[in-house]
């Protein structure tokens, strides 16, 4: 295993940490609070500096394992930048609407399937 996957492999770990504070978080206090919206962001800064690492580290830029990576990130990006958008636009104490709890659901669900690919991935090689 090169260098750059390696790196990648412990910076999607810390990614999966941060995401799951994120997510469990919000589905507890419901609100835009302080710890949901920095979870949720470094999540999201881990994994996109692990996708970087990855990609730079690959052999194959296309396989099923990188269409779900690469579609979860797209949706971990629009759902970060949605409860950052209603933050700026409701404050810290309001309730997140139900559409934004379900996005998170789906896109955590999603970003889940993708780790696991990979981690079958690298159990499997």
């Amino acid at each position: 295993m090169n260098i750059y996957i390696r790196i990648g492999s412990t910076v999607v770990l810390l990614a999966l940490v941060f995401y799951t504070l994120g997510f469990v978080n919000e589905r507890k206090i419901k609100t835009a609070g302080k710890t949901v919206l920095l979870f949720y962001t470094l999540g999201l800064v881990m994994d996109v500096t692990a996708t970087g690492l990855m990609i730079k580290g690959a052999t194959h830029l296309f396989s099923i394992h990188g269409l779900i990576g690469y579609t979860s990130l797209t949706g971990m990006i629009v759902e970060v930048i949605s409860l950052w958008r209603f933050k700026i636009k409701k404050g810290m104490q309001q309730y997140f609407p139900q559409w934004l709890h379900r996005l998170s659901v789906y896109t955590y669900s999603w970003w889940i399937i993708a780790f696991v690919t990979g981690l079958v991935l690298v159990m499997v090689h």
